[in-house]
């Protein structure tokens, strides 16, 4: 058995264990002589990764913080890279997608600066699940002004051994709407390892201890090797962690595993079949592109349809890739790349195989019939988040957007009660129609020959469209509408109700 080289350390104090000679080893507020020790161990040609610990990391003025956070570094910095030059420096820790503009800046002043000092930058250091997909644009002026030895960071954790191969955890950077930013760049995988999973319904726990014992986050690390191998832009992967004095890590720690695994690193390479990797039904796309989305109702509880998507009495196998609770947690089921089993016996015009190949599954928890209650808004705006992603990562047309009802019409009216066009136009919201002022002459010939029937579908297409508004969360929108359609149409009924008087 063997463990790939780009499995390396995550080190915060004192170091207990031999590194052998990895790709890559991480360690928080190193000595230079910790660093000395260290590579003389490793080698010079594996990275190491710094990171500076503050206890706060503001970024309300990010071109100052930056170059706060250079003029506290620079003389460690320094003399770490004169004792071992193959190094990297990150900035702040796990930035959310809050503060992406202003991260952005920060990262380009702060890898500017490292520049002129002659010192590499690792960027990012991304928490799991961020930025999202949606947002990596917003990086792409830090990207272009790397130079080709900086490195992207990102932490990437999974739950369990089946998980290593949820490619929504591991090597989720791959996914379209990432890898088209990040691809040809350096990456370095600087915080990984077994921890509680939040984007389904919560599962794992906090450090490999409380879930497994040694051999089988071997397992997780052999895996987790072999999927990190076949990517030529990344470096490695530091698990973490070894050397922590807080309690709070300690379920994390490795120490007691670690001369097994560097002892791997020079063991034969025997390729071990993988572990199954998702435990509800689906199967192979054959290479058809995802270019729908359909919904469904569950007419029951979440968790009974999660149970019933892996339950062997499911003869029908039937599945989906995500289900969206009442209370708008999203549980994520069946990856997408994988054809989840939610809409076999429909069809859509055009489509020729089986449509569950073509299409996204999505399953709205809803009590089962006669029940018809409101549908909640924070379980809509979940949803409207899911598709939203989706189709922007696929290329999906609003009108590619179904219910289970329009494609399998003879046996499914799910979901019931259920406002389709209202749910997409939060997803692509109306465009108001920018009438004209009262000076422009079709206007005022509206006015002078008492077309009162203008004026009034005015009105009522305004008022529709801020009731639509503020039903759907938008109050603030709603209420702008209201306020121009007093100031302008409301002037302009009054004008042409005298005009029509004369």
């Amino acid at each position: 058995m063997t463990i790939s080289r780009k499995i390396g350390l995550h080190q915060i104090a004192t170091r207990h264990v031999a590194l052998g000679k990895p790709t890559i080893l991480k360690w928080i507020d190193p000595s230079t002589g910790d660093l000395a020790a260290a590579r003389a161990e490793t080698g010079p040609e594996c990275l190491f990764v710094v990171r500076f610990y503050q206890s706060t990391e503001p970024l309300d003025k990010p071109e100052q913080r930056a170059d706060e956070w250079v003029a506290r570094h620079q003389s460690k910095a320094l003399a770490l890279a004169a004792v071992h030059p193959n190094i990297i420096f990150e900035g702040y820790n796990e930035v959310g997608d809050g503060s992406i503009a202003r991260h952005a800046r920060f990262e380009i002043r702060r890898m500017e600066r490292l520049h002129a000092l002659g010192l590499r930058a690792g960027l990012g250091s991304w928490g799991v699940g961020h930025p999202h997909e949606s947002r990596w644009g917003e990086y792409d002026a830090m990207i272009a002004a790397m130079r080709p030895d900086d490195v992207l960071c990102f932490h990437e954790y999974w739950r369990d051994t089946a998980d290593v191969d949820n490619n929504w955890h591991v090597t989720r950077f791959r996914y379209h709407g990432i890898w088209e930013h990040v691809q040809g760049r350096l990456i370095a995988i600087t915080e990984a390892g077994r921890d509680t999973m939040f984007d389904v319904v919560p599962q794992g726990d906090a450090g490999w201890k409380k879930t497994c014992g040694p051999d089988e986050y071997m397992r997780d690390l052999r895996r987790a090797g072999e999927l990190y191998d076949a990517i030529p832009e990344v470096v490695g992967v530091t698990i973490f962690q070894h050397g922590a004095i807080d309690p709070t890590w300690k379920d994390y720690e490795v120490r007691e595993i670690w001369p097994r695994v560097v002892a791997e690193y020079a063991a034969p390479v025997v390729v071990e079949p993988p572990p199954p990797a998702i435990p509800y039904y689906h199967s192979s796309r054959q290479g058809s592109a995802i270019s729908y989305v359909i919904l469904h109702d569950t007419e029951g509880s979440a968790a009974a349809a999660q149970a019933w998507f892996r339950d062997p009495n499911n003869t029908s196998q039937s599945s989906s890739h995500v289900i969206v609770t009442s209370k708008g947690e999203v549980w994520r089921l069946v990856p997408d790349e994988l054809a989840a089993h939610h809409a076999g016996y429909g069809s859509i015009p055009g489509v020729s195989v089986n449509i569950n190949r073509v299409t996204l599954g999505l399953e709205l928890e809803y009590p089962a019939a006669p029940a018809s209650p409101a549908w909640p808004e924070a379980q809509l705006a979940a949803a409207a988040a899911v598709v939203k992603g989706w189709c922007e990562r696929y290329g999906i047309p609003r009108e590619r957007v179904l219910t289970h009802a329009q494609v399998d019409p003879a046996r499914r009216s799910d979901p019931r009660c259920f406002d389709l066009a209202g749910f997409l136009d939060r997803i692509w919201p109306p465009t108001p129609v920018e009438w004209l002022p009262s000076t422009d002459a079709a206007t005022l010939a509206a006015i002078n020959t008492g077309d009162l029937g203008m004026m009034q579908d005015k009105v009522r297409w305004w008022t529709e469209e801020a009731v639509r508004q503020i039903e759907g969360g938008g109050v603030q929108r709603g209420l702008e509408i209201l306020r121009d359609m007093v100031q302008v149409d409301g002037g302009l009924m009054y004008e042409a109700e005298r005009a029509a008087e004369n």
